[in-house]
């Protein structure tokens, strides 16, 4: 199993198809390869779209 970096926050390491712990992102790499497609597979919102909410989530956190 080949662990890579979150491709939505980069904060955890997943496999293939894995959700993320720290922000929900199910690793598809339909999403990754098609960053502005929405519903894909495993994804409600876009990997840029999710990349957005996740910076304004880390926003306000901090």
């Amino acid at each position: 199993m080949k662990l890579e970096s979150c491709p939505c926050c980069g904060e955890a390491m997943v496999s293939a198809f894995e959700e993320c712990p720290v922000c929900g992102w199910c690793n598809d790499y339909a999403n990754t390869a098609y960053p502005d497609a929405r519903d894909l597979e495993n994804n409600k919102m876009s990997l840029n779209e999710a990349r957005a909410a996740w910076k304004k989530k880390r926003k306000k956190i901090a």
